[in-house]
């Protein structure tokens, strides 16, 4: 189903998919071997070393919020690696960041036309790698197939199917946040790829 383009430095797989989505077929993967200026979420920094970053394009739907972790997650699980998903857009194992994942839509007018899902896995250790996050030894080629791979196969699950998926597999399950001085437990993520907390008190 995938067709992979591979450069061998790029400045956002993500961008360059943005710039150039016109030239390239549905389906297509953009991979860089190395990566300068990857972002993630509220344009934050995603500083790639020879780890894995590519991004796909997909016509516009509903479900990539969901498909993209869940793929990142059983194929690292497929390696006996236990990792979880932390809304809305990462991806850990043993409670540090080891994926960051980006869903941006392309538009034509007002109407949106195509997304763009940009993943980054941590596969190289590094001096500077920040204490919440971490890195798996796994080779990029094998990893990218078993993502793309599993990415494939959930593409044919319904949303409720998909959340049913996540559920198994959330990083907050259970747990208590902190929103403006409020505990509120953590009930899951909706079909809009939303939190869903309740009030202790409720």
């Amino acid at each position: 189903m995938f067709s992979i383009v591979s450069f061998p430095e790029l400045a956002s797989t993500n961008d360059h998919l943005k710039q150039h989505n016109c030239e390239y077929p549905f389906s297509t993967v953009i991979l860089a071997q190395h990566q300068t200026k990857g972002r993630g979420r509220f344009e934050r920094i995603w500083q790639s070393d020879q780890d894995l970053t590519f991004s796909i394009l997909f016509p516009h739907g509903p479900n990539h919020g969901f498909i993209a972790p869940l793929a990142v997650v059983k194929a690292l699980k497929a390696h006996a690696i236990p990792a979880e998903i932390k809304w809305p857009n990462d991806v850990l194992v043993h409670g540090k960041k080891v994926c960051g994942i980006l869903v941006e839509s392309v538009y034509e007018g007002n109407d949106a036309v195509a997304d763009i899902v940009g993943i980054g896995v941590n596969v190289t250790e590094k001096k500077n790698l920040r204490a919440k996050s971490t890195y798996v030894s796994l080779s990029r080629n094998e990893l990218l197939t078993d993502i793309l791979t599993r990415y494939e196969e959930l593409l044919g699950l319904e949303t409720k199917d998909l959340l049913n998926e996540i559920r198994k597999v959330f990083y907050l399950n259970g747990k208590t946040l902190q929103i403006d001085g409020i505990m509120w437990d953590v009930d899951g993520v909706d079909e809009h790829v939303y939190l869903c907390i309740h009030h202790q008190d409720q």
